[in-house]
């Protein structure tokens, strides 16, 4: 069967004589036995900058749909430190058409 260890900490994957994970070591020192690990790791946008100087900051920069910051429609921000329509988006694709759309709104 399946077992879903959302928010646990893993320690170390250990592996069998051939290299192959055969467990998986936690930090508060558990272990599972595994076939087979599936992990995801999430981004978390570095917002000091912004917050110091007072934009709004939920999961991100909080922009609208021109990219702009609801703080202060004078700044844009895109990428991995945008949170649009509240998604913090932490890939590559989103910030190629995150550019797009704050240039066409620079651009008029």
């Amino acid at each position: 069967g399946l077992k879903f260890l959302i928010g646990a900490q893993t320690q170390a994957l250990i592996p069998d004589r051939d290299g192959r994970v055969m467990a998986v070591q936690f930090k508060d020192g558990s272990e599972i036995p595994a076939d087979l690990v599936v992990m995801a790791a999430g981004i978390r946008p570095n917002t000091a900058l912004a917050e110091k100087i007072g934009l709004h900051c939920s999961r991100g920069i909080v922009v609208n749909d021109t990219m702009q910051t609801i703080t202060d429609p004078r700044i844009y921000s895109v990428g991995e430190c945008a949170a649009h329509r509240g998604i913090a988006y932490g890939l590559v694709a989103p910030l190629f058409e995150q550019g797009k759309v704050a240039a066409t709104h620079l651009a008029q």
